[in-house]
């Protein structure tokens, strides 16, 4: 067990991996893609310069013609507002080292302007340093403990250098950076530009090094370059200048344009003598003032191709940027800060050169000409008068109007006539094609389409002839009527009429006009008028009922357009047989409608379904009865009083029962008469009396039963039992006196050995006897508990027990008549105030007020307040959100409204009428664990549906299921009766909405019951905002949502980190005695000095001890005066005065108290006192963890090291009593590698133990006596029966079968976590054993069973569901001591331990699973304290985990074109209309989204187009009712939901023929396996894709790959790559023309005047001035770029509605617009650079070799999230192989037979179907082997180690 044998051995293998070279180190690192920053409320960095090279490489800022400075300050602060995503928080850090890398001018400007801007305009903090290895850094890294640093992937960086030489040296420099980060300073590090967001979480590639890498001391020799700034300090900075430009007096929106003008005079002074040079400068200024003239929009210009025009132009911009870097300063660029927004704006290089260009070709000569109003120009002459005198221009020169003596540009004239001209012959050949076919000629029949083509090729000078050939020339009329239909046509698109009109106001010219007759000003101006291509043709639906139902605005908005037309498909009814009629009613099935099970007919047969039937429920019974909770514990909580509470109950239910108006005489009198006592009261009487009797001599006998066992711990262990639960004073008081005085002896002899536990346990027993029964006790017993008090020390509180106790009773009681002499004797005198020995020892046995009282509605415990309120919600019908901790029960109302379910089914006559109870679970364990509960609680009547089995689906009356199959029932329209009777959905982790897996799912079954349902979550960040929500979705069905919010937990988790020094040397597990190497976590070790703007972690909780420590350290820091008198009044003694015993809602008062003192100290800036606070509390776990890693060498965080320390751990646990304990690891063969070392360590320990002992045989030979008998029995059972009828069916889901007998193996106790009595009864075992060596086919001797004989066991999705059966059961039957468990355990599973363990770190760890995982230790009933043990992760890991936030659920876009298709299905195939509309409605109308103004009717737009695009692609079709239904490949895009957006790209294939041609040839064997190999090939492009980084190549890697592995996607064929590209320009048309009418106001055709765009995080928004119409700046803005959905910030570099990739889409429309590229029907992936980005070939890899272990290595992916994957490309195969079969095309053959026999067509197994059948059999095989691959390496491991056995 030695760590540095270990390593030698590790370096060894890998060879000396020590290398110089830079980029050879770089290679060993890995970039894995998982989930990022979602520790919220924790600080990670974005490295400036990394981002500045991101922002520059990216393709649509335009920065080649002079800079757009303007769009690159956008899409830095959207980039910026992107990394804040959801609450994160994160430093903007520079290093001035990178500064070398910006070689020209111009980025350096823009690199000094967005340091200054960022840091005086927006929130965020900007660092710089002069690298990573200064002081300064270090300082700051270990004040801010940052979570990772956001940087560029190094070969990001190369690639963009290799496209640009303006920028050199990133590539080593962020080598180094990533490598130093990883190994000198245990940084994580992401690269940044492959980021990416889904609903509230962030995805990245981490950089993953190898351990060596991490502990290297120095990695490699590389130089850091000189750190310096962009700006040099030390320029040329012309001072008196600079005071005469701050002198001018300008209006307001000028402010900031003195920078230009200070440059221009340097730039002036230096080149007036240049061409041109003085007429640049006066263009550059009027393009300052054109900026803050022309609106944002009106900026974006077209400008002809790169030409001469740039060696002027551009020349003059390298100039300016020159001159500016060269002549200012910092400082200089500080004194123009002020109004913010001039720095963001310096430069606009487009609008220079259009300017410049236009003002070339049309003299302008005054104010009204230019366009500026008569202020403004002044202001403009002004400041061209102080250019010109301070550059000495000449006297003509100081003229600023006009602005050439001549134009520069005369090719221009040419360029723009030749692209006249081109449009002109266009055009007119469009024109004589429409009149040809609208003259009726048959030779041009196709002319149309023709003339539309010729449009089309037109569309990038759309309408350029517009402005001359309005004259008339021979048919115009019949032109222009033509463009008017195909105006109207693409209304939906973007040449909406509207626009049209405007367009042709502004850009037409007189009819006398003629071609030669424009200026070539204008003839520029035509060319650069874009106009929107709009390509969608909208059918118009007029007549469907689902188009009124759900969009029956939008649809009226497109018509009110203009933008629908009457041309839609013909009804297939109507079609040839040819055609896909066949097709338009087949149906899949869709699972919620399994067939039922075949009757029993034969003897034989009804024998063998009553065994599995009674095997089923035997299962059922055994599994239950080990889910009984924790029972009541009174002396835990504050218990209102009987009385009382029925009181309450009986005013809520409106009276007590059905006798509530009966009379109160009771019944006849005695002989008496009147006042005689009644009868019935008196055989009450009788009956209480003896009641009481049997009570008290129960107790008198269990004190008698345990004053017989042997210790005192066993005799107060035993009767405490008893009393726990007991609640009778004249029962249980006796019994706890006695009780009590064994707990004062048991005092007594622990004191000597320094103990508080007993001396905690007196002082409980004390208080709660008090409490509880002060109204009761006689005085002789008051007394006793007085001097108890007195003997312990607690004068005080001995004095507060006797003022109580006066007070309480109803007689008049003296104070001298309770008096008590005080003891002399100081053998149990604690030392300690009371508070500090309440606080510090007893704070887990706090009494809880939590208002509990019985309840005639709940029978096994007292509920408190707030499930009463649950209880009360359901009793009412209505919904609730119950937000409360894990373990605190909020369960059991599921429970209860199942209960009422029930009762209500008994009153019905018809079985239509009946109640159904639907619990939605998030994983398939717990579904599986409800169900047993439910039987346990109510009997068989529930069912179960999962994806992969289903059981009483349709005839239960509860229904435990996961969303995905509760959505394919509410969606599906078979199912539409059994969905009415849906009274109640319980859905468990709700918050499970904010996966991003199938969170969308979660929010779209919310939106669709119809019915009250009740949300519990333990882990909810925005509780409010969630239920307003869920509010606004019930109140549709006239229905309140209740909240109901618990915060308290019940029992304090106290952390811990396990830091072992030395390897201590054990012999045995039980009997060990040495010291837990434990180091106590104080919650303030997590927190940083920035709490006055974080505030403190809502779930950092404080114990009371927690609060005690704090408070002492605060006492001891040396504060100003004021605060210390603030932490002097917080003393304790002052805080809880006059309290007899603290309770749990004191420390909380006294929590927060410290908390809000705590908080001002940082509001004042107190960070050197909060340093030293922390550095208090934490100086013990520091000592120890450097200690620890001192020892290890560093290696005390690797697999190795928990390995090594698993059972020293273990036994650590047992010795401090923290066992059961749940031991999570998020891998699952380090889980099963951990169980097995330690199983394999403790076989070793004890066969040389025994040997030694020479009791090897004699335990045999025990052994043996005990089994042969059992043994006996079980083969006389098998003897007995057939051979047929031994064991379980194959299909029997749950049974236990009887095995070969084997082998026994024993267990020495000494080597065994189960202690005595713990152990389960042997036939109880056995039975779970049979079952699961049937099922699984493992022997005895497995290694996982041996480790359970030990108390150990695994838990992860991989094993076998009976072993983990097993498991669970073991567990809550305090069989098992220890499990290691994946997640599987993390959500809801019922596995109640003492202590949680995080065993070894992983990027998965996140917030969320910590607080899932650690919420299982101290369940409430169970343990009154939870202990969270941290072993293998870094500690700044941990303290993020302690004090992350909760993500805040936001929601997700809930329509894709798979919704829609389903939406369709189900309101076309229901029997009752309403019934869709009733689940269907808040789809589109209620959308829980991040941005909900707008949401509901883009939703509603999104669904209308969807359902054209449906249209388009042939998978719906009209019916007979004119309404929409399913059509064609439509049902297989049904049956594919599961796998959206893929499946509508698999169809398009389908429909395409590239299937069949693929399978082709599939008869010949010998192809098959290629076939195989490219059918996956094709798939993988569509399903399931994971990333990998930009510019991944697999020679890059340090490793060999195996089994010719393509680790990357290799390209699609060409005749595959067609279709798809076919398919993503139709997808991006309606997505296109979608957006484009979602931006537009809903009463009209203009954009939506309430949408202002600006920038991001400052919030600047650009308004322009007036300026004259029909002058030269009016006349820029007629020719801006025509877009209504780009965001006007990217059309700045010149973008229309024009796109490239639907990537680019959702990246660049305007902010109100939302687009979800995962919904887009297209087939790409792309970075945030719109690179695509390579495709893990994973699923292909695996079809070739099967190994899990290549997957791993070669692929990069983690074994959970490889078998994640590989089992739902299982599901998918499965589902591919059923539908293709269903959906095979009948031969003609057998079409033509089903016509004349008037029957369904059969279609034949053809070469398709059978390569899918094929495919999924070979995939389901290997799957199922890889699971195999466990097992097997199990037995590998159990042939190198035999277990010592018995021979029966």
């Amino acid at each position: 067990m030695n760590p540095e044998g270990n390593e030698k051995k590790i370096k060894a293998e890998n060879g000396d991996r020590k290398s110089n070279s830079l980029e050879d180190a770089y290679k060993e690192l890995r970039l894995a893609f998982s989930s990022v920053g979602d520790d919220i409320g924790q600080t990670y960095v974005v490295h400036g310069d990394s981002l500045l090279l991101d922002l520059f490489s990216h393709p649509l800022l335009d920065w080649s013609r002079g800079g757009q400075l303007l769009h690159f300050f956008y899409l830095a602060e959207s980039a910026l507002q992107k990394f804040a995503h959801r609450g994160r928080i994160f430093k903007l850090v520079f290093f001035d080292c990178f500064a070398k890398v910006w070689k020209d001018p111009s980025m350096q400007l823009a690199c000094e302007l967005f340091v200054t801007h960022t840091r005086t305009m927006t929130e965020i903090d900007v660092e710089r340093f002069p690298d990573w290895e200064c002081k300064e850094w270090k300082e700051f890294v270990s004040f801010t403990r940052p979570s990772f640093m956001l940087m560029m992937n190094a070969k990001s960086g190369k690639i963009f250098e290799a496209s640009d030489n303006r920028v050199s040296g990133s590539f080593p420099l962020l080598q180094k950076m990533a490598l130093d980060l990883l190994a000198k300073q245990n940084m994580d590090c992401v690269s940044m530009t492959e980021v990416s967001f889904k609903s509230s979480s962030m995805f990245g590639f981490r950089y993953v090094a190898s351990r060596e890498l991490r502990n290297e001391a120095a990695v490699t020799q590389y130089d850091l370059p000189a750190a310096k700034s962009y700006l040099d300090n030390d320029s040329d900075l012309d001072q008196g200048l600079l005071t005469k430009v701050m002198g001018l007096k300008l209006a307001p929106e000028l402010n900031g344009i003195g920078f230009s003008v200070y440059t221009l005079v340097r730039l002036l002074r230096e080149s007036s003598k240049k061409d041109y040079s003085v007429e640049l400068a006066k263009v550059f200024l009027l393009h300052a003032f054109a900026a803050r003239t022309l609106p944002l929009a009106g900026r974006s210009q077209e400008l002809p191709d790169k030409g001469d025009e740039q060696k002027l132009l551009g020349g003059f911009i390298d100039s300016f940027y020159a001159t500016a870097m060269k002549t200012s300063d910092a400082k200089m660029v500080d004194k123009f800060a002020e109004p913010g927004v001039w720095k963001c704006d310096i430069v606009d290089g487009r609008l220079f050169q259009k300017i410049a260009i236009v003002s070339s070709n049309v003299a302008v000569k005054s104010a009204e000409e230019l366009g500026l109003d008569s202020a403004l120009f002044k202001d403009l002459e002004a400041v061209w008068k102080l250019i010109a005198d301070e550059a000495k221009l000449d006297k003509k020169s100081k003229v600023f109007l006009p602005i050439w003596s001549k134009s520069p540009f005369s090719w221009l004239k040419s360029y723009a006539d030749s692209e006249v001209e081109k449009a002109k012959s266009l055009r007119d050949e469009a024109k004589s094609l429409q009149v040809a076919a609208s003259a009726g000629q048959e030779e041009e029949k196709d002319a149309p389409k023709e003339a539309a083509k010729k449009v089309e090729d037109v569309k990038d000078i759309d309408d350029v002839a517009d402005a001359w050939d309005a004259d008339g020339d021979d048919g115009d009329d019949v032109a222009d009527d033509w463009d008017a239909e195909d105006d109207g046509d693409a209304a939906g698109g973007d040449d909406e009429p509207a626009w049209d009109a405007e367009e042709e106001k502004k850009t037409k010219v007189s009819s006398e006009s003629k071609k030669d007759d424009l200026s070539l000003g204008q003839k520029f101006e035509i060319l650069c008028n874009r106009k929107v291509a709009g390509d969608v043709k909208i059918s118009s639906l007029k007549g469907s009922e689902m188009i009124k139902t759900y969009v029956g605005e939008i649809e009226q908005e497109l018509a009110g357009r203009s933008a629908l037309t009457d041309a839609y498909p013909k009804c297939p009814y109507d079609r040839d047989v040819d055609t896909n009629t066949w097709l338009l009613d087949r149906e899949i099935d869709d699972g919620t409608n399994p067939p039922p099970e075949p009757e029993p007919v034969t003897k034989w047969e009804r024998r063998k379904f009553t065994q599995r039937k009674m095997r089923y429920i035997a299962y059922l019974d055994k599994y239950a009865k080990s889910l009984k909770g924790g029972g009541i514990i009174y002396r835990d909580v504050v218990v209102a009083k009987k009385s009382e509470a029925e009181a309450k109950s009986k005013n809520k239910k409106g009276g007590g029962g059905k006798n509530k108006n009966k009379s109160k005489q009771g019944g006849k009198k005695g002989k008496g008469g009147k006042g005689k006592t009644n009868m019935r009261d008196q055989i009450r009487a009788d009956v209480e009396k003896k009641l009481k009797e049997k009570a008290l001599n129960d107790v008198k006998c269990y004190i008698n039963h345990a004053a017989s066992l042997k210790t005192l711990e066993q005799r107060i262990e035993k009767l405490d039992k008893v009393l726990i639960s007991m609640s009778e004073p004249y029962a249980v008081v006796p019994g706890l006196m006695q009780l009590l005085d064994w707990c004062v002896e048991s005092w007594k002899i622990e004191k000597v050995n320094g103990g508080m536990g007993a001396a905690v346990r007196v002082f409980q027993m004390v208080m709660d006897i008090f409490r509880r029964f002060k109204s009761d006790i006689n005085h002789d017993q008051f007394k006793k508990l007085q001097l108890v008090l007195l003997k312990m020390g607690f004068e005080d509180a001995a004095n507060l027990l006797v003022d109580q106790f006066i007070r309480s009773r109803p007689e008049k009681i003296s104070a001298k008549d309770l008096t008590v002499t005080k003891p002399n004797t100081k053998d149990l005198i604690v030392g300690l105030p009371s508070y500090r020995f309440q606080l510090m020892y007893a704070g887990h046995l706090m009494v809880r007020d939590v208002d509990s009282a019985p309840d005639d509605r709940v029978s096994d415990f007292y509920p408190d307040k707030w499930q009463r309120k649950l209880l009360d919600v359901v009793d009412k019908k209505e919904s609730c959100l119950v937000v409360a901790p894990t373990s605190s029960g909020k369960t059991f109302v599921s429970y209860y409204a199942m209960k009422q379910a029930l009762f209500d089914n008994k009153t019905i006559k018809r079985s239509t009428d009946r109640s159904i109870i639907v619990y939605v679970s998030p994983t398939k364990a717990l579904v599986n664990q409800v169900a047993a509960d439910v039987y346990a609680r109510y009997g068989a009547v529930f069912g179960v549906m999962t994806r992969d089995y289903s059981r009483k689906l349709k005839d239960c009356e509860v229904l435990i299921t996961i969303p995905e199959c509760l959505e394919t029932l509410l969606l599906s329209p078979q199912s539409e009766m059994w969905a009415r009777c849906i009274k109640y959905v319980i859905f468990d982790e709700v918050h499970c909405l904010g996966s991003t897996s199938n969170g969308d799912v979660w929010e779209r079954l919310l939106m669709m019951v119809r019915c009250p349902f009740i949300a519990l979550s333990a882990t909810l960040g925005n509780p409010e905002e969630f239920s307003d929500w869920m509010g606004r979705i019930q109140s549709t069905h006239d229905r309140k949502v209740n909240l109901i919010i618990h915060r308290t937990r019940w029992s304090d988790l106290i952390k811990y980190m396990y830091t072992p020094k030395t390897m201590p040397k054990l012999t045995a597990i039980q009997g060990q005695k040495h010291l837990p190497s434990f180091e106590y976590v104080h919650p303030c070790s997590a927190l940083g000095t920035e709490l006055a703007r974080t505030g403190f972690p809502p779930d950092l909780n404080f114990s009371p001890k927690d609060c005690m420590l704090l408070y002492d350290a605060m006492l001891t820091i040396d504060v100003p005066a004021e605060a210390k008198k603030r932490v002097e009044e917080l003393h304790p003694l002052n805080f809880f005065k006059d309290l007899l015993y603290i309770k749990k809602v004191d420390a909380q008062r006294f929590e927060k108290a410290l908390k809000d003192e705590l908080y001002r100290w940082s509001a004042s800036n107190m960070k050197k006192e909060i340093l030293e606070l922390i550095s208090k509390l934490t100086k013990s776990l520091d000592g120890g963890i450097k200690a620890m890693e001192s020892s290890t060498d560093g290696l005390c965080y690797s697999v190795d090291f928990l390995k090594q320390h698993f059972m020293p751990l273990m036994v650590d646990l047992l010795n401090a009593d923290f066992l059961p304990a749940v031991v999570f690891n998020l891998d699952r063969e380090i889980c099963e590698d951990l169980v097995t070392h330690m199983l394999f360590t403790l076989e070793d320990m004890e066969e040389k133990t025994l040997e030694a002992e020479g009791n090897i045989a004699k335990n045999k030979a025990k052994q043996n006596s005990k089994l042969a008998k059992m043994l006996k029995r079980k083969r006389d059972k098998k003897k007995n029966k057939d051979d047929e009828e031994a064991g379980p069916d194959d299909d029997d889901e749950l049974g236990g079968g009887v095995v070969e007998d084997e082998p026994l193996y024993h267990v020495d106790p000494r080597f065994s976590f189960i202690q005595d009595g713990q152990m389960m009864e042997m036939g109880e075992m056995e039975w779970w054993l049979d079952r699961l060596l049937y099922k699984t086919k493992w022997s005895r001797t497995h290694p996982l069973i041996r480790a359970l004989q030990r108390g150990i066991g695994v838990h992860h999705d991989e094993l076998h569901r009976a072993y983990k059966d097993l498991v669970e059961t073991l567990f809550r039957t305090k069989h098992l001591k220890v499990v290691v468990a994946t997640s599987t355990l993390a959500l809801g599973v019922n596995m109640p331990a003492r202590t949680t363990v995080f065993c070894g770190d992983s990027p998965d760890l996140d917030p969320l699973k910590y607080r899932q995982m650690a919420g299982r230790a101290g369940r409430r009933g169970y343990d009154n304290i939870g202990n969270v043990v941290f072993v293998g992760i870094a500690p700044k890991k941990v303290f993020r985990l302690m004090t992350s936030s909760l993500l805040s659920l936001h929601g997700h876009f809930p329509m894709t074109p798979t919704v829609a298709l389903r939406m369709i299905n189900l309101h076309g195939k229901v029997y009752e209309k309403k019934n869709a509309k009733d689940t269907l409605i808040n789809l589109v109308q209620q959308p829980f989204f991040s941005n909900p103004d707008g949401v509901s009717r883009q939703t509603k737009m999104n669904l209308r187009f969807s359902m054209q695009y449906l249209l388009e692609q042939d998978l719906i079709t009209w019916n007979k009712d004119n309404d929409l239904q399913i059509h064609g490949a439509g049902a297989l895009a049904l049956h594919l939901r599961f796998a959206q957006p893929g499946n509508m790209l698999f169809v398009k294939l389908w429909d395409a023929g590239i299937f069949d041609k693929i399978c082709s040839t599939f008869q010949n064997k010998g192809e098959q396996p290629q076939i195989l190999q490219k059918l996956m090939l094709v798939m993988a492009h569509l399903f399931f894709r994971q990333p990998l980084p930009v510019g991944f190549d697999k020679d890059d890697l340090a490793f060999e790959v195996e089994h010719k592995s393509y680790v990357s996607l290799p390209p699609l064929p060409e005749d595959v790559q067609k279709v798809l590209k076919e398919q993503k320009a139709s997808a991006m048309k309606f997505y296109t023309s979608y957006l484009q009418h979602a931006s537009l106001s809903p009463e009209g055709s203009k954009e939506d005047p309430k949408q202002q765009e600006s920038l991001p995080l400052s919030g600047l928004k650009y308004s322009n001035s007036s300026k004259i119409d029909q002058s030269f700046l009016s006349r820029l803005d007629t020719c801006r770029l025509k877009s209504v959905i780009r965001s006007d910030f990217f059309r700045l570099s010149g973008h229309s509605d024009r796109f490239g990739s639907a990537s680019e889409i959702a990246q660049t429309v305007k902010p109100h617009l939302y687009m979800d590229i995962a919904s887009m029907p297209v087939c790409e992936m792309k970075d945030r650079q719109l690179r695509d980005m390579p495709i893990n070939a994973y699923a292909v890899d695996f079809l070739r070799h099967g190994s899990l272990a290549c997957l791993i290595k070669e692929n990069g992916l983690a074994s959970g999230k490889a078998w994640a994957l590989l089992k739902q490309w299982s599901y998918l195969l499965e589902d591919l192989a059923q539908a293709v079969l269903e959906l095979q095309r009948p031969s003609q053959k057998a079409i033509e037979e089903a016509q004349y026999y008037g029957t369904v067509p059969v279609a034949e197994k053809n070469n398709t179907a059978k390569a899918f059948s094929v495919l999924n059999i070979q995939f389901q095989e290997m799957f199922n082997n890889w699971n195999q691959q466990q097992t097997n390496n199990r037995k590998k491991m159990e042939e190198i180690k035999k277990p010592p056995v018995t021979e029966a």
